[in-house]
């Protein structure tokens, strides 16, 4: 006698439009259709039947993926029209109730798939730590818990820390007062940047420790003009007086929205068709280096103009920071062009030198810690600049993908 509706959705349309895990995009398209079942039933509450094992798992992979503690504290009992009665109860548990029943739960064949992630967790990486330490899931499930409480406690603090620090707040901009954000103990600013973000974010996307340390590191280098593509079409600028969160705008270059790639030192990452590495020589600058020379695959992806493109170039190792990151430009984006005294805008530096419009979008940018340090291929910023004083020196250079390793990264 109870209602049961049932529906069917194609996952392969979501994974062209979101270019998401087949396992993320299914999960979105089920609560799709939830959601929509629920409207149509005036139904309060979608009730899930996850695990306490659920949540441990759920903990475990947001561990490995640099979650904060938010993202620690896993899953709620109730998170808006989500409620999680069976969040304390033990998976065995609900099997043996079904069995005492003689009910045969349906068994989805892809849990036994070593494919996605949750499977490897279920299967292998849980059952191993369970030989370490015994209960290790009800371990993982009060950890949860604990930071949950605590969540909920710095994020009252958060808010009432908002009113000081939003001096502007709309439909695609969020801008923060620096100065009230550099007086903020590090927990209560992580969670300002979070809000902030999810404002104005688009596509479901998730913000990483990474992203919110990011946002810190570009706070406390304290250089106005510097920024930071964050996902959800979200970039961020830092102002003279302001942090601030833009929704990118539309009208710029498809590369603004590729996101960040953190580029180690020494190390190599590919992004938007370009691969850049980093390394710090022994030696001297240009002595013992052959020319660098692209492959005839390489040029023949190459679109006309880039080819005399300066692909390397040698700065103060000790002057770029810490972190170094490559993204593409955003608007507002600004640099101190070698022999120049002030910044330019990098819009206007393209502009001047003649870069076509359809290329300026796809120009990698290695940015340190607080500013551009590199418009690659084109000048490096004045302030890493090699001098008397040098003692290490970094090489940077950049390559185009051919087509065929571009399609393979995707």
């Amino acid at each position: 006698g109870v209602c049961c509706v049932t529906g069917y959705a194609s996952v392969r349309d979501r994974l062209r439009h979101d270019h998401r895990s087949g396992e993320d995009a299914a999960r979105r398209e089920r609560y799709t259709f939830l959601r929509k079942v629920a409207r149509e039933h005036d139904a309060t509450r979608i009730v899930t039947g996850h695990t306490l094992d659920d949540q441990a798992e759920t903990v475990l992979m947001r561990l490995l993926r640099g979650a904060g503690a938010n993202g620690l504290a896993g899953m709620r009992p109730l998170s808006q029209d989500i409620a999680r009665p069976l969040l304390e109860t033990r998976r065995a548990e609900t099997a043996a109730y079904c069995a005492a029943r003689g009910w045969e739960p349906r068994e989805d064949a892809t849990n036994q798939d070593r494919r996605y992630l949750r499977n490897r967790m279920r299967l292998d990486v849980i059952p191993a730590l369970e030989a370490i330490s015994p209960g290790v899931q009800l371990t993982l499930a009060r950890t949860a818990g604990m930071l949950a409480a605590d969540e909920a406690y710095l994020n009252e603090l958060a808010m009432g820390a908002w009113e000081a620090c939003a001096s502007l707040v709309s439909a695609d901009t969020v801008a923060l007062r620096r100065n009230a954000l550099e007086v903020l103990a590090p927990a209560l600013a992580h969670r300002i940047y979070r809000r902030a973000w999810e404002s104005l974010a688009s596509g479901g996307k998730e913000l990483s420790a990474t992203h919110i340390l990011a946002l810190a590191a570009l706070l406390a280098g304290g250089k106005s003009g510097g920024s930071l593509a964050l996902p959800g079409g979200v970039a961020g600028t830092l102002d003279y007086d302001t942090l601030t969160l833009r929704r990118v705008s539309a009208d710029l270059p498809a590369a603004t929205q590729v996101g960040t790639a953190a580029l180690p030192i020494p190390g190599i990452i590919e992004l938007a068709g370009w691969r850049v590495s980093a390394e710090v020589l022994d030696g001297p600058a240009g002595l013992d280096r052959s020319p660098v020379r692209m492959t005839s695959s390489v040029r023949a992806g190459t679109p006309a103009g880039l080819g005399t493109m300066p692909l390397r170039a040698y700065v103060d190792a000790d002057r770029v920071g810490e972190a170094l990151h490559v993204r593409t430009w955003l608007a507002g984006d600004r640099f101190r062009p070698l022999g120049m005294r002030h910044e330019k805008k990098v819009q206007d530096y393209l502009s001047d030198a003649k870069v076509p419009r359809a290329l300026r979008g796809t120009i990698p940018l290695v940015v340190g810690s607080g500013h551009i340090i590199w418009v690659a291929g084109q000048r490096i910023d004045d302030r890493v600049r090699i001098t008397p004083e040098t003692k290490r020196i970094l090489l940077l250079e950049m390559q185009p993908l051919p087509k065929t390793a571009e399609r393979g990264g995707e």
